[in-house]
């Protein structure tokens, strides 16, 4: 044998010796015996660990608690019986644990009796690991909380919107569509009457002699009047029709799919239909309509225009009545 193999075998030796002493881990060397396990050396770290209560020979069964003996038997028993080294976590006394590594000692005839191990205290890294669950599980919360308020709030803006938008278009008095309102549905059946060739009307309605409620029973009575009138049109009015106040004592109902014939039927429906409704101060009142079909080519200010036109007709000719100009249409 050669003195540099010697001089290097020495030199891993002293190596070993010094990392055994100074390491900051535990390290240890168990025996099985008779079924049983037996600490039979141990570095200084280990020493420290266990605060001087350990001496080479202990059975490890007398100084463990049962539970955590237990334990540690299958995982020795599983690593002399593998043959194979092993890592884990374990939890040792306190608040403490360990990172274990177990390395089965077989000797030139293949027994393993012998284990030599390695423990680290990564009781900080648990902790560590533990606030950062924590601080994730707050995060987590958290973001639960935010979408939950952020769905809220969507859905509070959402209200608001659909609010703001409903009001855009609504009466305020009586609920139905506003004069804006009606010029956009309006135009939109323009362009679907050019492009599919569907009929469409309008009727136009004013309340007769409506200056003489409001001068005789008060602007009150007045509205009152407007309020009923724009709820009895709206349980007459299909609801493919597009109903809404003109203006003033006006209302218009915008008939989808209706030539002229079914136009003035349904324009003499409401007629009789207000003129059998009671009013709130008492008594009756009446209605006067005027009627438009659509002509391929009108604009809304055309049609609206004809429908106006017939309505001055019905009120020329004594009010409470239907009119139309479109001849030749019936």
């Amino acid at each position: 044998m050669s003195s540099s193999f010697l001089e290097a075998t020495q030199t891993t030796l002293q190596s070993l010796k010094l990392l055994w002493q100074h390491s900051p881990d535990t390290m240890f060397v168990i025996e099985k015996r008779q079924q049983r396990y037996y600490l039979i050396d141990f570095n200084p770290a280990q020493e420290r660990a266990f605060r001087d209560q350990l001496c080479p020979g202990l059975a490890l069964d007398e100084i463990l608690p049962k539970e955590m003996w237990q334990a540690i038997q299958e995982r020795y028993d599983k690593c002399l019986k593998t043959r194979q080294p092993m890592s884990y976590e374990e939890k040792g006394f306190g608040e403490n644990y360990w990172s274990t590594l177990l390395v089965p000692l077989v000797d030139e005839k293949g027994t393993a009796e012998y284990i030599a191990g390695v423990s680290r205290n990564i009781s900080d890294l648990k902790k560590t690991e533990q606030l950062l669950r924590e601080e994730m599980q707050r995060a987590e919360s958290l973001n639960t909380q935010y979408e939950k308020l952020n769905a809220e709030l969507e859905s509070k803006v959402l209200e608001r919107t659909q609010a703001l938008e409903e009001l855009a278009v609504t009466d305020r008095l009586t609920g139905l569509f506003n004069r804006h309102k009606l010029d956009r549905e309006l135009a939109d059946e323009i362009k679907r009457a050019e492009r599919y060739s569907r009929p469409f009307g309008l009727i136009l309605l004013d309340i007769d002699n409506f200056k003489l409620i409001n001068d005789t029973y008060g602007h009150l009575a007045g509205d009152q009047v407007l309020v009923l009138i724009a709820s009895v049109l709206q349980s007459n009015t299909r609801t493919t029709d597009v109903l809404g106040r003109w203006g003033g004592e006006e209302f218009l109902v915008l008939c989808t799919e209706s030539n002229l014939e079914g136009l003035l039927h349904f324009a003499k429906k409401l007629r009789c239909v207000l003129a059998n409704q009671t009013m709130p101060f008492g008594g009756s009142l009446t209605a006067s309509l005027g009627v438009a079909l659509y002509k391929k080519g009108d604009s809304a200010e055309q049609l609206v225009s004809r429908a106006d036109r017939a309505l001055y007709h019905a009120k020329s000719n004594g009010r409470n009545c239907v009119e139309h100009l479109d001849q030749g249409f019936v």
